[in-house]
């Protein structure tokens, strides 16, 4: 598995640095996982957000079969 960290990622996180010092923010976090890749989560003044403020990859959206019987 690759851990890369893109050029991407790297400006986003800049980006989030400088948001943190200047106040806008009050915390970011940064992990991986399997469905997104690589994602920064951000903490304003209301909390955490419930999404990702970035991530790599979105996962597609699910297409199976519909379970109504119409």
């Amino acid at each position: 598995m690759n851990h890369a960290k893109t050029a991407e990622y790297l400006e986003v996180q800049a980006y989030a640095q400088q948001q943190l010092k200047a106040g806008h923010i009050k915390a970011y976090c940064t992990g991986h996982s399997h469905e997104r890749g690589r994602y920064i989560e951000v903490q304003t003044d209301q909390g955490w957000n419930p999404e990702p403020w970035w991530q790599e990859f979105y996962p597609e959206p699910w297409s199976g079969s519909n379970d109504s019987l119409a």
